[in-house]
């Protein structure tokens, strides 16, 4: 510790000063303090979380967590990333209240997914929404986001504000949460979730929800098979490409073609298949594809859309 402070560059006896102080009774002595521990600025940040851990005092403890926030230390302690969570939550939230009032789409936006028209395929998300969040980067971090999965499944939110959320897991690696945003997908009573949950469990190299995105890929509902071809393109399982060819035999053209078009883009173009050629000209691609995968599925490595 003393050796830390050296480096830092802060006299130790002046932090553990303006800590005693912090628990004063007197509320002028207080706020003094904290402003001359925020004064020295970010190389205090290895002293303010010792003196942390160390501190009893509820007060003197609070003020030292606001202190740490305002050094945007995340890392220095797990309750401070939790704050920054519970954070970013509420601030997505407001913004999609925001938006709503100004009848912008918010982050994302997937016109009628159950819809059979093509248009109806894929959806949009605007990265931009996050990037004007002081707390946007959050949505880069995996745990984070399993956290904000868990507290999205024991919150009351309105039926569009939930597609957003999802939406939410769905453009954003979620992988540690997969078993959260199966339970979301269960629970969700409008296709639009239903579908970015599906996608949002491409993020998971878990046994059980690879399972659950491949028996989406021959569900009866037009959003869940839309969702799943969407979360194999992020899939690094080779499983995905046997799985996709066998989808090519589907009773529904559109699932016969992105069934092929998906083997094109996960094999990185190795794989042609066209569902609108005649019959036998894509059968024949097709039996073509699985002798050429199961002549190199050992070693190829596929490309996911991460």
């Amino acid at each position: 510790d003393e050796r830390v402070a050296r480096e830092w560059g802060v006299p130790r006896e002046r932090v553990a000063a303006a800590v005693v102080r912090l628990r004063s009774e007197d509320l002028t002595a207080r706020e003094a303090a904290s402003g001359d521990l925020q004064a020295l600025g970010r190389q205090a940040i290895p002293q303010l979380v010792s003196a942390y851990k160390a501190e009893k005092d509820a007060e003197a403890r609070s003020r030292l967590t606001n202190l740490l926030i305002e050094h945007k230390a995340w890392d220095a302690l797990p309750e401070l990333m939790e704050r920054r969570i519970d954070m970013f939550f509420e601030e997505f939230r407001k913004a999609l209240a925001e938006e709503d009032e100004q009848d912008f789409d918010g982050y994302a936006s997937w016109d009628s997914p159950e819809d059979e028209d093509a248009w109806s395929m894929e959806p949009y998300h605007d990265p931009a929404f996050l990037s004007n969040l002081k707390n946007g980067e959050v949505a880069a971090i995996p745990s984070a986001m399993k956290r904000v999965a868990e507290r999205l499944l024991k919150t009351d939110l309105p039926a569009p504000m939930r597609s957003q959320f999802a939406a939410l897991l769905a453009f954003n690696d979620c992988g540690p949460a997969h078993e959260t945003v199966l339970q979301l997908r269960d629970a969700a009573t409008d296709a639009e979730s239903k579908a970015f949950y599906t996608v949002a469990l491409g993020w998971s190299d878990d046994a059980k929800a690879k399972e659950a995105v491949y028996q989406s890929l021959a569900s009866k509902h037009n959003f869940i098979r839309r969702g799943a071809f969407l979360a194999v393109e992020r899939m690094r399982d080779p499983e995905v490409v046997t799985r996709l060819l066998d989808r090519t035999g589907d009773g529904d053209f559109e699932t016969r073609w992105n069934a092929g078009f998906t083997a094109g883009v996960i094999t990185s173009g190795k794989l042609e298949l066209n569902a609108f050629l005649p019959d036998a000209e894509f059968e024949a691609q097709v039996k073509a594809a699985r002798q050429w995968w199961e002549a190199n599925k050992a070693g190829f490595k596929l490309k996911a859309a991460r």
